[in-house]
């Protein structure tokens, strides 16, 4: 009997803490897609991906010419037979190249998308922290972990104001 009223003692009490608590929400999304930083980091992400496609398309260009000129019985009939070896060597080895560099450009975009966004975790968690502290607010959860909340304990706004306020100090 003495554990059930513990245990409803220890319910009671962290209800009603829970209850003076005041709380703030944050769209990490929000963040991510509206702050400068963010915005820049996804830039930057764009960047590499373009870079990386160009090199993609350009292994990938010659190996539809080669394969085009494989295909071509009247090339293939003006070839000698160690030309035609070599050209069939060379279609093999770019084959594998161009996947090499399909498994590299995925693991490129994955890594720096997986720093980008612990970067910018971290940067949210600092501004959340900061804005925590002007609102005398004892917790922030992402909004994404909650099932409901009130539009009024919303801090996204100013997180991504503090977010480039940073931004714009670091560029300087």
């Amino acid at each position: 009997m003495k554990i059930k009223t513990i245990l409803l003692a220890i319910a009671t009490t962290t209800a009603l803490s829970a209850a003076n608590s005041s709380i703030g929400i944050v769209d990490f999304r929000r963040c991510i897609n509206e702050s400068e930083r963010g915005k820049a980091e996804q830039a930057q992400l764009e960047t590499l991906k373009t870079q990386l496609s160009s090199k993609l398309e350009e292994t990938e260009s010659q190996l539809r010419d080669i394969a085009s000129k494989g295909r071509d019985p009247d090339y293939l009939d003006s070839l000698s037979p160690e030309a035609e070896e070599q050209l069939r060597v060379r279609f093999q080895t770019l084959s594998q190249e161009y996947q090499q560099q399909q498994q590299q450009f995925y693991q490129i975009i994955q890594q720096q998308e997986g720093n980008v966004l612990v970067e910018l975790n971290n940067l949210v968690g600092k501004c959340a922290f900061a804005v925590a502290g002007n609102h005398g607010l004892d917790l922030v959860v992402r909004e994404d972990t909650a099932f409901y909340f009130q539009k009024s304990m919303d801090v996204t706004d100013e997180v991504i104001a503090k977010m480039d306020e940073i931004y714009g100090k670091e560029k300087q």
